[in-house]
């Protein structure tokens, strides 16, 4: 933190107290923070209204964890002295803390008004601009010092044709990386020969090390380039790896098909591929998306059919076929026929844990889902060091564990668990805590910022950001968002809800008792955490606000807010905005994908309906366009498929039909001829529990006479 020419008298020291500062800016960077909060005070005693060493000592106290103190001082400290580029930059250190960016932000460029040249803070904006995706501050010329941060900020900026290609030495990774990063850019920019003649050129000079990444990178612009060569080198990654996911869509794309709008010859190429390569168990997951095509399951049953194994089978073969099989059975709800082949399976290798844990997800399916816990138990002993099967086994607490291990399907199967059984609150909670930890991986961004470029992870660092910007899009923060709002509008429309919920309400005995179990080992350790010699615990606390005490453990008070239509205007507001065009947008192009799938007939029927609740058309041109728009869109035919059924009801009930009308529509799903899963009942007798449904019971008993492995 170097000093600007025309020190201001009230901010000049001695030559003493001068010397003092220094020591206490250096005290500071090597953290030792009581020998700094010393010196501090001396310089005060003579000089009490210095501005930049009441900043300095306010962040010094920030560090050893008196925080509010602390901030105090910064405050007082920039009052004194408005022009300091110290007290700015310590305003802004204390705000990035507190994670609040923008303000920092502002603190940075307050700061580089009155010391330009500071590198420091220089690094510290651009890091920051980076974290608030303000990517054109980043590339104004007093960023420049370093060339690849400028170039990595026009790319991003979208301004990748001012990018330079610096020397750097040969053979090394740093000129691997460098060289990979400008055949990236070149390929982002259509220039896909150029960029296919720098990377053969240097591959064969081996000023490239990455080669994996050079068989990737050569695969994807060949595709690019519609190149015969194309399979060929997308066949190369499969034999390198066959396990991943982005090799089958890229061979796949090499021959102009899709995984995600499959076609007969989709399926014939990936039969080929499994002939090939047979010992790839996740194949079911790469062919799963084709069984959503009606006219594809034919196909599918044929080809399974020419996968049964004979006695001349090669063993490993038959068992990772007699695995596929199960799943396809399984994914057809013949949940018998499933079980007969995996304990053909079992019968052949009984040491395998995949082939317990599709039991287990079987089981599941069919609605047993005690006798899936005992298989997916069977499969943890099998193998006790395996990370995936044993998560929990020792945890004290093994929801509080896998929630610490920041696990999205566990929360989401969790927090839907305790919605079907109205425990609104600790649902809340769950989706809560899914919210945290996406909080937590923006935040976590901040660090890397900078890395990258001192580690030369360029590449990797793109796909990150990309990753980031992306990342609220998620299946688990999207379905969080909206069930957390749906959640709040319910407690919005029936107050009653709060009214009659207590911490200790809905709770058995053994929960009862398995909470204070819990409290009792989290009282346990945080004594533990304080008989810590206190010479033994750090004395830097850092600047980062700690965790704050869960005062709200059984998420009363989260959903006892004031304002539930506010919070869950948050939610919704959180995830990518979609206005009305957008919205018809979106559901014509559902329909046209599949206009039989039964949320599309629930949407378009949403709607139409607030379309035609509207008081006025919205303005033009909007309005004209919203209207002939939906008017294109056609509702669902009755169909003799549960779900669709169901969505039928659900549609009924958003146009307010009578109650014994829409319970009608929900039992027609039990009909003979109905193709009906256990999900599909259960989501039925959720939708009848949320209509406060005298029939309840009735179709309770239905469902259990109906599916007989069921256990629910």
């Amino acid at each position: 933190m170097s000093k600007a020419l025309g020190i201001p008298a009230k901010r000049a020291l001695p030559s003493k107290e001068s010397t003092l500062f220094k020591e206490l800016l250096q005290l500071y960077e090597t953290r030792q923070l009581k020998k700094g909060l010393k010196t501090a005070d001396h310089i005060l005693k003579k000089f009490p209204e210095h501005g930049e060493t009441i900043c300095m000592k306010g962040l010094v106290l920030t560090h050893m964890g008196r925080r509010e103190e602390g901030i105090d001082l910064v405050k007082k400290g920039i009052r004194l002295d408005l022009t300091s580029h110290i007290c700015w930059h310590v305003f802004g250190l204390i705000q990035k803390g507190e994670k609040n960016y923008e303000e920092a932000l502002k603190s940075y460029l307050q700061a580089l008004k009155f010391d330009k040249d500071n590198l420091n803070i220089l690094r510290d904006a651009a890091q920051l601009q980076t974290q608030l995706r303000l990517f054109d501050g980043l590339t104004a010329p007093n960023v420049r010092q370093n060339w690849i941060a400028l170039a990595l900020a026009h790319h991003l900026n979208g301004t990748s044709r001012r990018l330079i290609l610096m020397d750097v030495p040969d053979y090394d990774i740093e000129h691997s990386e460098t060289l990979l990063y400008y055949i990236n850019v070149l390929e982002q920019l259509g220039e896909l020969n150029d960029a296919l003649s720098v990377l053969d050129a240097n591959a064969k000079s081996r000023a490239i090390v990455d080669r994996t990444a050079i068989m990737e990178t050569r695969a994807r612009i060949l595709t690019k380039l519609s190149s015969e060569e194309a399979p060929t080198a997308w066949r190369t990654l499969l034999d390198h790896n066959a396990d991943c996911y982005d090799y089958y869509s890229g061979y796949l794309s090499s021959k102009h098909l899709s995984l995600t709008s499959p076609t007969p010859e989709t399926l014939t190429q990936l039969t080929e591929l499994s002939v090939a390569l047979p010992r790839v168990p996740s194949l079911f997951s790469d062919v799963k998306s084709l069984y959503s095509d009606l006219e594809k399951l034919p196909i599918l049953e044929e080809v399974a059919k020419t996968l049964l194994p004979t006695e001349d089978s090669d063993p490993s073969t038959h068992l990772w076929t007699l695995y596929y099989l199960a799943q396809h059975h399984s994914h057809l709800h013949r949940h018998q026929e499933a079980l007969k082949l995996l304990e053909e399976a079992l019968a052949h290798t009984p040491t395998l844990p995949e082939l317990h844990m599709c039991v287990a997800r079987v089981l599941k399916r069919a609605g047993d889902p005690w006798g899936a816990a005992k298989a997916l138990n069977d499969a943890r002993l099998l193998d006790g060091q395996d990370r995936f099967l044993n998560t929990s086994k020792d945890a004290p607490s093994p929801g509080a564990d896998l929630e610490d291990m920041q696990s999205m399907l566990y929360l989401i199967e969790e927090a839907n668990a305790h919605r079907r059984n109205g425990k609104l609150n600790l649902a809340l909670k769950k989706f809560e805590a899914i919210r945290k930890i996406f909080d937590e991986i923006e935040d976590d961004q901040y660090d890397f910022h900078g890395y990258n470029i001192r580690k030369f992870t360029l590449n990797i660092y793109l796909k990150y950001a990309h990753f980031i910007m992306t990342c609220l899009h998620a299946h688990s923060y999207v379905s969080a968002a909206i069930q957390s709002a749906q959640i709040f509008v319910q407690v919005h429309d029936d107050p009653s809800i709060v009214t009659s919920l207590t911490t200790s309400h809905g709770l058995s005995d053994a929960e009862k008792k398995a909470k204070k179990k819990a409290a009792k080992k989290a009282q346990q350790r945080l004594s533990r955490r304080k008989s810590v010699p206190q010479q033994a615990q750090q004395e830097d606390k850092g600047l980062d606000v700690g965790p704050a005490k869960d005062e709200d453990p059984e998420g009363v008070k989260l959903l006892s807010a004031k304002d539930p239509l506010e919070q869950a205007a948050k939610w919704v507001n959180s995830l990518p905005s979609i206005k009305l065009l957008q919205a018809v947008r979106a559901l014509n192009k559902g329909h046209a994908l599949s206009p039989s799938h039964p949320e599309v007939h629930i949407r378009t029927v949403e709607l139409k309906h607030f379309a035609s609740s509207l008081s006025q058309e919205p303005p033009a041109p909007i309005g004209p366009l919203f209207t002939s728009s939906i008017s294109k869109i056609s509702l669902m035919q009755h169909s003799g498929s549960g779900s669709a059924i169901l969505a039928v009801a659900k549609a009924q009930r958003i146009l307010e039909a009578p109650l014994p009308e829409i319970e009608s529509a929900v039992f027609t799903t039990l009909d003979e001829g109905v193709e009906l899963d256990i999900q599909t009942a259960t989501t039925a007798l959720a939708f009848l529990t949320s209509l406060k449904s005298s029939r309840v019971d009735e179709y309770r008993k239905a469902s259990d006479a109906k599916f007989e492995l069921s256990t629910f």
